[in-house]
């Protein structure tokens, strides 16, 4: 994991000093590395294309899937997709490819996940997790356009975001889910994850996503 940070960083670090441009890319392609470096439900793999539509707006659409083998740890056999369909209304590509958008995603996910049953006597178990997942968010964001033609996007977003998540628990071991006691079966913060129900909630994101300009 520290290698894939480090050479993450050197490489954007680069990019950002020898950049001559921003914002003129009509058609690329992109992935978006953090997607590869996050790894609380397992590993996944994005990939999507941004195409412009006028001067001013832009086109993106992505798809992202999962690694079966999940973190190694707490999740296995993860099966899923996650797709993503935003608009973008660029200022002045000219002038730092400033632009403002809206974002829709859908996931669906389902992984089996190993957690801590707080009954009497606790004991861990290995259940099954489904997540369907609606976003709505607003983005502000920036697109870098290096002489190689490599395309650096970086944003920030605030929206909301429904979840409903189900299981194969009995209702029992739901309420045995508990965090931050002081059992020796003690779940960790990111349990939360996958406790049933459903949930309207703030959606924040920040990232960057990097690419590739084929015209």
């Amino acid at each position: 994991m520290r290698l894939k940070i480090t050479i993450l960083i050197l490489f954007i670090t680069n990019l950002s000093h020898a950049q001559i441009g921003s914002g003129n890319s009509k058609f690329c392609i992109e992935i978006a590395p953090l997607s590869w470096l996050a790894n609380l439900e397992g590993y996944s793999y994005q990939l999507g294309t941004e195409f412009r539509l006028d001067n001013h707006l832009s086109g993106y659409v992505s798809g992202e899937g999962y690694f079966r083998g999940g973190d190694g740890d707490r999740s296995n056999n993860v099966r899923g997709y996650n797709v993503r369909l935003e608009l973008k209304y660029y200022f002045n590509r000219d002038a730092g490819g400033q632009y403002v958008s809206i974002e829709g995603m859908y996931k669906k996910q389902e992984f089996n996940w190993q957690d801590s049953i707080h009954t009497t006597p606790a004991y861990q178990t290995t259940f099954r997790v489904s997540k369907d997942v609606s976003c709505l968010t607003a983005k502000y964001g920036c697109q870098f356009l290096h002489k190689s033609r490599i395309v650096l996007d970086c944003f920030v977003g605030l929206g909301v975001r429904f979840k409903n998540v189900t299981t194969t628990l009995t209702q029992q071991q739901v309420n045995g889910l508990k965090y931050n006691d002081d059992s020796s079966y003690e779940s960790d913060e990111i349990g939360y994850l996958v406790k049933p129900g459903m949930y309207v909630l703030p959606n924040l994101e920040a990232g960057f996503k990097i690419g590739y300009q084929i015209n």
